[in-house]
């Protein structure tokens, strides 16, 4: 019996189903997806603070 190519021995994780994803793709998109949902809201939040802080600096001292 020959062994599928596409199989993964070495990880011991089974293949995509054809045209599916793996879970590694999955695991993937999730991690995207927390990033786009919640890391990057709170990085333009705090840039948003910050210039806020200069402008109002600047507008003081002025």
């Amino acid at each position: 019996m020959a062994e599928d190519p596409g199989s993964s021995v070495i990880s011991g994780s089974p293949p995509p189903a054809r045209g599916g994803l793996s879970l590694a793709d999955i695991a993937e998109l999730v991690a995207e997806a927390a990033v786009l949902l919640y890391v990057q809201p709170a990085q333009r939040r705090r840039l948003a603070e910050s210039r806020k802080k200069r402008h109002e600096a600047v507008k003081q001292s002025a």
